[in-house]
């Protein structure tokens, strides 16, 4: 195509030629390394020409095919095949190498050797067919310089020389740095997130796992699942004269649900008593009692499975639930009650892949109240009654003698 070139330029057939900036829809010689608005290269046998130009500075400008280009080795070697792209050279080509590419635009491209220039300047055959090509350490510069203009409007410094350290490393973006504050926004599409020492992680299927090291080497925990936001605890306790209360403490009494109802699992842990039953349980404990009114003082396990409270929601004021009565401290309990403290513990259950699951204890204190036994009344004698006998009247005293005189 015949167009318009700039007036300081006396352009030859081989010239590579690019938009002039300050002229409209003209075209100017290339003058510096990896320039970015390539248009094709000064044809030296054209066949079929179009278009006349506006001006009297014209030249004959391939856009594509066969062409001779002038061409150097200073960016090294050209071998068949290679991208070509702007030399500082005035009008000449050379090969493209990303290592040497370290500006944060795209490169216009002239075409693709056909023929090899092993140093120096020449002419070589090129398919000439311009387009762009970016570098992916310059894509990785761009970023850096993104990342600071962001962190910058928003008043963040990202490290004391003002670089953010973003290195590619086999394929891997790596930040090396301090913490990377997203600023309340989200992080997507993650595949996955795995922790330094590899100890844990989130697969790619969202489990949680942990790593235990065992004598048999690496054992892979993986964090159980509800569908229903529940939460499990345990502890162990005893019984006193067949009878044990548990009380859950403040923290864990807490986060649990109080309009939904608690799961609780009981075991024996001794053989005196006659089986054990819950006969009460709210979300702050539970009551446990021995069988056929038993009164051992048998030890056991419990193990308590609650629904978690919706964590926007305030903490539950306990004493406004119905179903809950508040359980006696230890400054409340009468002398003759005893109170049993244990240490209950709140299980993280993980499993491997296949059961047995394994406990991982977490401490969490528990107390215990055992309810008063009422000792049984004695029973009572009844007292003799004495019945008070009245005293017989005396006999009235004898009347005086009645003395008859006869005449």
């Amino acid at each position: 195509e015949r167009v318009d070139v700039n007036v300081n330029d006396n352009p030859e057939p081989g010239d590579v030629m690019v938009i002039d900036e300050n002229n409209p829809d003209t075209y100017r010689l290339s003058s510096a390394a990896y320039e970015q608005a390539v248009a094709g290269v000064i044809s030296t046998k054209p066949t079929i020409v179009v278009g006349n130009g506006k001006t009297s500075q014209t030249a004959v400008l391939a856009m594509v095919g066969r062409v001779p280009v002038k061409a150097t080795a200073e960016n090294g070697p050209i071998m068949r095949g290679d991208l070509l792209v702007s030399s500082p050279l005035r009008g000449y080509a050379m090969k493209y190498d990303s290592t040497k590419d370290n500006d944060l635009k795209m490169v216009g491209v002239v075409g693709v050797a056909l023929e090899n220039l092993s140093g120096g300047t020449g002419k070589i055959m090129a398919l000439i067919r311009t387009g762009w090509v970016y570098n992916k350490n310059q894509t990785l510069a761009t970023l850096q310089q993104n990342m600071q203009e962001v962190a910058s409007a928003q008043g963040i410094t990202l490290s004391g020389s003002g670089n953010l350290n973003v290195n590619n490393t086999a394929g891997s973006l790596t930040y090396n740095g301090g913490n990377l504050d997203l600023q309340n926004y989200s992080l997507l599409n993650v595949a996955s997130v795995r922790a330094p020492s590899g100890k844990w992680e989130i697969d790619a299927a969202g489990r949680f796992i942990t790593k235990l090291n065992t004598s048999e080497g690496e054992k892979a925990m993986y964090a159980i699942q509800s569908p229903t936001s529940e939460f499990i605890f345990s502890g162990s306790g005893n019984l006193q004269n067949g009878l044990a209360e548990v009380v859950f403490d403040t923290s864990t009494r807490e986060i649990i649900d109080p309009d939904q109802p608690v799961k609780v699992n009981l075991t024996e842990t001794s053989l005196e008593t006659k089986g054990l039953v819950v006969i009460a349980k709210t979300a702050t404990g539970f009551t446990v009692k021995e069988k056929e009114n038993g009164a051992s003082s048998a030890g056991f396990d419990w193990l308590v499975v609650a629904k978690r409270r919706n964590d926007q929601l305030p903490i539950s004021n306990f004493q406004s639930n119905p179903n809950y009565q508040l359980p006696i401290t230890s400054n409340e309990t009468p002398a003759s009650v005893p109170t049993v403290i244990l240490n209950a513990s709140e299980e993280s259950l993980s499993g491997s892949s296949t059961p047995p699951l394994s406990v991982i204890p977490t401490e969490v204190p528990v107390a215990v109240e055992v309810a008063p036994v009422t000792e049984p009344t004695p029973a009572v004698e009844p007292t003799p009654v004495e019945t008070a006998v009245a005293p017989a009247p005396e006999p009235p005293p004898p009347a005086d003698p009645v003395v008859v005189v006869m005449p």
